[in-house]
């Protein structure tokens, strides 16, 4: 009795769902190739986008392709200025994720056009085989780093001592208006590889680390690493502040004082035992990049894309994009800039030695 029962259950249950099916039309306009558009814009440069074409389903590994044959016009503040011209992009990295793609990778720029804050720029973009795109953005104006202190911080533990390059820097944010931060740094340093002096006076070989980085900072300060967590933090956690932005939520109209800590190998060894007499030298750029809504928004998804991405716990986040008929980003920023050095760089007589020990974030790189 008990298996004619399992019987009558299983078989009532394959014709509800069989009564369930519904055809579903597939609409292929869904997954039409578009234009995608990657331009950030800085203060006092030349406009300078790359176009590609989207792929039609996420996660398949395809080349990127290129598109090197559009037609790109540039307006400022409602005015046509001029027609980009095409270059090709050399020597650029590829996302390691993807394959190389076959096709060069081709760059627009203008040849006549500086970008200028407070100005803002439209492109309208024309293919035959797609959609006419537009996007614009306004530049905004540079918030001056007013000061800037710093400080190295040793510690001992277990016989073994670290270091932490501690830097404090004050700045004002207007009053009246919405504004958005991103925090960079980059450093380049000269080391001796012997202590061996050469008849100038000067070790025989200096090998120069480079380290270009937008992010691999820490901090405590509450703009940079707010303290909320909702549910889904407490249980999944949190992407962190990989791209260092941050707003003037908590700091609307104040002169604020922001500290955060690079704890490179290289920056903090370079800063505490550096030799300048044998021809050492070590540079820090500290750049307040003063950047578009749209800018802050693209990279927040582009962050959180990145930490969500395969967790089947997570609903897909949607990245961030102001392309009208198409997809990408384009948007502008502008920059403060301090800068702390010891030493002198190039000096005549010495030899270099080129050494790349940086982390490098291609945001135009992005696939969509």
């Amino acid at each position: 009795m008990k298996n004619i029962y399992l019987f009558l259950l299983l078989f009532t249950t394959i014709a509800f769902l069989q009564s369930c099916q519904k055809e579903i039309e597939f609409d292929s306009k869904l997954i039409e190739p578009k234009m995608v558009i990657n331009g950030f814009i800085q203060q006092d440069s030349l406009i300078s986008i790359t176009i590609g074409t989207s792929k039609a389903i996420l996660g398949i590994e395809k080349p990127t392709v290129w598109i090197n044959d559009a037609s790109v016009k540039l307006y400022v503040d409602g005015v046509e200025k001029e027609t980009l011209s095409t270059y090709n992009i050399v020597n650029s990295t590829p996302n390691y994720n993807s394959p190389i793609s076959e096709n060069p990778k081709t760059g627009y720029r203008s040849l006549s056009t500086i970008a200028e804050a407070g100005k803002t720029y439209k492109l309208v973009v024309s293919h035959p085989s797609y959609k006419t795109v537009t996007c614009e953005t306004t530049i905004p104006v540079p918030i001056k780093i007013e000061g800037i202190d710093t400080t190295t911080n040793t510690s001992v533990s277990n016989g073994y001592s670290s270091s932490e390059f501690l830097i404090k820097i004050r700045f004002k944010d207007p009053q009246g208006e919405k504004n958005y931060y991103r925090l960079v740094y980059k450093s380049l340093s000269g080391m001796a590889i012997t202590k061996i002096k050469t008849s100038n006076g000067f070790s025989d070989t200096i090998q120069i680390s480079e380290q270009t980085v937008g992010t691999n900072i820490s901090s405590n300060d509450p703009i940079i690493n707010p303290s909320e967590e909702d549910a889904n933090d407490f249980l999944f956690g949190s992407p962190s502040n990989t791209y260092n932005l941050f707003t003037d939520d908590y700091l609307e109209g104040k002169e604020y004082e922001l500290s955060f800590y690079i704890s490179s190998y290289y920056i903090t060894l370079n800063t505490s035992k550096i030799d300048t007499s044998i021809g050492e030298f070590f540079k820090l750029d500290v750049e307040l990049q003063s950047i578009t809504r749209e800018a802050y928004l693209y990279m927040k998804s582009v962050n959180a894309y990145n930490y969500y991405n395969g967790d089947l716990f997570s609903e897909p986040v949607q990245v961030f994009t102001n392309i009208e008929n198409g997809i990408g980003i384009f948007a502008g920023y502008s920059s403060s800039l301090k800068i702390i050095s010891r030493g002198e760089y190039p000096i005549e007589g010495v030899n270099y030695q080129t050494q790349n020990n940086g982390y490098y974030y291609y945001l135009d790189d992005f696939s969509y």
